[in-house]
């Protein structure tokens, strides 16, 4: 998907606008930085969004209601659903400047029906800079509940998922704080 396909997209997820809110003179501002050339003439613009708008309609993510003669534009569930595509695509940790001592793990239990929900947490937190103790078992030193949290209901794994927080790591706390630049603590 296009970055102005996407801004689009979230835009309108923020809530109900108008078409004529999305191609008011302001309106340009907020997608500029998704626009590659900002030589073009505003109605080039113009048409760059509509041109967008119309992929979004055609591909069933929003849906025009007309009140009068303004459109209201409004995100549909296939539109929702691509945007939590969006998010589990983007999503990332932030690291604190400071580490607080206490390792988060996450350990799961997901049944062999929902094998690809596992292979894919699996490859998910990798990706996030967790690390795999054992098969179901991954350690990651900042807060990341709220991570954990939108993957388990992103993968339909709540039940089988548990994160918690130690301070220590028994015998492997050492390769594990070398792992993460951890040393001086």
């Amino acid at each position: 998907m296009r970055k102005l396909t996407k801004a689009i997209l979230l835009i309108i997820a923020a809530g109900t606008i108008t078409a004529a809110a999305l191609m008011a003179p302001n309106t340009l501002q907020i997608f500029r930085p998704f626009i590659r050339s900002t030589r073009r003439s505003s109605s080039d613009e113009r048409d760059r969004i509509r041109r967008a708008l119309a992929r979004l309609r055609a591909r069933r993510l929003v849906s025009v209601e007309w009140k009068g003669d303004e459109a209201l534009l409004r995100i549909t569930a296939g539109g929702r659903h691509t945007l939590r595509r969006i998010e589990f695509e983007a999503l990332m940790i932030a690291r604190p400047t400071r580490w607080d001592g206490k390792w988060r793990i996450v350990a799961f239990d997901i049944p062999e029906k929902q094998v690809k929900a596992r292979q894919a947490l699996r490859w998910k937190l990798e990706q996030l800079g967790f690390l795999r103790m054992q098969r179901s078992v991954f350690v990651y030193p900042y807060p990341c509940r709220d991570e954990i949290d939108f993957l388990k209901n992103f993968f339909h794994i709540e039940p089988f998922v548990q994160c918690f927080e130690t301070s220590d790591l028994d015998h492997r706390e050492g390769s594990i704080r070398k792992h993460y630049g951890l040393l001086k603590y």
